[in-house]
């Protein structure tokens, strides 16, 4: 399917997205969306959450995974999950937002639209898959929020650009055990030096992030709430 066509299909479904949204709001008092349309009056960006959203990120919503699958529906749009983990261990959504592109300006529209259809609450962490965008404007309009890098995506990417089974291993051990600084920096040192990967580029990137994932697990165990739902979006 062409561009052109993708891009018929998705302004003809806009109208009928909206009209369900509509309905839904007309049914559910709670329901909340929330759209906005480019300079020729197309839908650029359209959120919502109904009412179970609403009330599970009021009681769970200290953690918020921002999860964006990119252009993998028909109309090849980025699509923004925003979810979390009930009491349960279960992931649950609090909310959805299909956008037309990955701009600074779209991501703060989607992130003061879920803070405007959550009553003003943010969460006090964020976990995303390590978007620059969305880093910085996590940055700018959540500062007070800590902010990590999904260790499940970090893992994936190293195995699709690292051929090396011993590191790819000791590498997922390393992410989910609580070290201090200086151990940290102890056994990344033993690790690369081991497997003969000083050099290599992907894995000096990777060290460079570390900040965004390393050691959070000495205040949460985030691990474990981003596994649980690595494992309900798989």
């Amino acid at each position: 399917m062409d561009e052109e066509r993708r891009k018929d299909i998705f302004n003809g479904d806009a109208e009928g997205a909206l009209g369900f949204s509509a309905a839904k709001k007309d049914a559910d008092d709670m329901f909340f969306y929330k759209y906005h349309v480019d300079n020729e009056g197309r839908l650029a960006r359209l959120f919502w959450a109904d009412s179970k959203s609403r009330v599970d990120f009021s009681v769970f919503g200290d953690v918020l995974v921002f999860d964006i699958t990119y252009k993998t529906n028909k109309y090849r749009k980025p699509l923004v999950v925003l979810a979390g983990v009930n009491n349960h261990l279960n992931s649950t959504v609090f909310g959805c937002a299909l956008l037309s592109d990955e701009r600074i300006e779209t991501y703060e529209w989607v992130l003061s639209t879920f803070v405007e259809a959550m009553k003003g609450r943010k969460p006090v962490a964020v976990i995303t898959d390590g978007d620059s965008a969305m880093r910085r404007e996590i940055k700018n309009f959540l500062p007070d929020a800590c902010h990590r890098l999904c260790s499940w995506h970090l893992h994936r990417n190293v195995r699709s650009n690292i051929r090396c089974e011993e590191f790819n291993n000791r590498l997922y051990d390393l992410m989910a055990r609580k070290f201090s600084t200086l151990e940290f920096e102890d056994r990344w040192a033993r690790l690369v030096n081991e497997c003969g990967v000083v050099e290599n580029e992907c894995v000096k990137k990777l060290y460079r992030r570390v900040r965004l994932w390393g050691l959070f697990t000495r205040l949460w165990r985030l691990y474990e709430f981003v596994r649980s739902f690595d494992l309900a979006i798989a």
